[in-house]
């Protein structure tokens, strides 16, 4: 059994000490017009297009090096190595602003460590892990990797992972109260994760109510809409996601958050779970309109005038365009 003490909530809550509005423009503002200014450079659909149309690893090199200057070529033509420059690069640039310590960097920082622990937890205890499941690695979780995830080839219990991974990662409090059996091999891994995810979508959205930071609310919703929509088309969850729906949504049943979901496409046939299995289309155009509509939020961020949501969503912007490189890359490479 594995409980976290409310005291250790409470002393850590301090991490996200916000300055209130007045005290952000004055003291931060030259943060946000820095945001502002960096976003004027993030690849555009045009230059999406150009990448797309080359031929070689080494011509996709060439077109990325105005946007990442430590692509050129001299670097090993992988994508492993494009991977590792690429993320370099978004880190450096968090680390330039996680210094200031506030809530917009925190939150991007601690997403990404629940994904690298989570990922690197199944890795290290999971029996079962395909060619295809490494394969997938690429892009996806060195954003969050934290020094104490190495500790985790030493753990041999729950309390081991308790004392040398989370005590010093700060997602402890992530962790009050969620029950996990002491032993790992018994540890449901998906369950757990929902788990976690929900206390880190609550904490943040309790947080933004306190503050009043009404835009980042609107983000952190269509986040949690993503998440909920997540839980919806894993039917291995059954019935059980119900535990795992933040508190915000009225609605608790899969079927009634599926027909929300369903309702805001443009042409729809409701689905019964099993009919959802089979209907991939619905599940594609579910989770695309659900992008679209983070993608938008992030980008309003930049008309509100010296609104600290910017920071998140540059960095949000910033990552979906790693991705995308990295999707160009895989497709051309596969050509050959």
């Amino acid at each position: 059994m594995f409980v976290l003490f409310h005291q250790l909530y409470l002393g850590l809550e301090i991490l996200f000490v916000m300055p209130d509005l007045s005290e952000i423009t004055r003291n931060f503002g030259f943060i946000t017009s820095d945001i502002f200014s960096r976003s004027l450079f993030l690849i555009q659909e045009e230059e999406y297009s150009n990448i797309a149309k080359c031929s070689s690893l080494e011509e996709i090199v060439m077109r990325l090096n105005k946007f990442y200057p430590n692509l050129n070529e001299e670097i090993k033509m992988d994508i492993f190595e494009i991977e590792d420059k690429i993320v370099s690069l978004l880190q450096y640039e968090v680390s330039e602003f996680d210094a200031v310590g506030f809530f917009p960097v925190l939150y991007f920082v601690e997403f990404h460590k629940i994904e690298s622990l989570f990922h690197s937890m199944q890795k290290t205890f999971s029996q079962q892990q395909s060619r295809n499941d490494k394969e997938k690695d690429v892009g996806r979780f060195s954003l969050g990797v934290f020094p104490e995830i190495s500790n985790l080839k030493y753990c041999k219990s729950v309390k081991d992972i308790e004392n040398l991974v989370l005590k010093y990662s700060g997602l402890e409090k992530y962790f009050l109260d969620v029950k996990i059996p002491n032993e790992v091999e018994n540890i449901d891994f998906k369950s757990l994760y929902f788990h976690v995810m929900k206390n880190f979508y609550e904490f943040s959205y309790d947080f933004c109510i306190k503050n009043r930071l009404d835009h980042f609310l609107k983000i952190i919703k269509t986040e949690m809409d993503y998440f909920v929509l997540d839980m919806c088309v894993d039917l291995s969850l059954k019935n059980r996601s119900g535990e795992y729906v933040p508190k915000y949504y009225t609605c608790k049943s899969l079927d009634s958050l599926r027909s929300n979901f369903e309702a805001s496409l443009p042409s729809r046939q409701i689905c019964t779970r099993n009919e959802l299995k089979e209907d991939i289309k619905t599940i594609e155009n579910l989770i695309s309109n659900q992008r679209e509509k983070q993608n938008r939020a992030y980008k309003e961020s930049f008309n509100i005038f010296g609104d600290i949501s910017s920071i998140y969503s540059y960095f949000k912007l910033k990552e979906n365009e790693m991705k995308k490189i990295l999707y160009i890359i895989e497709k051309t490479l596969n050509k050959d």
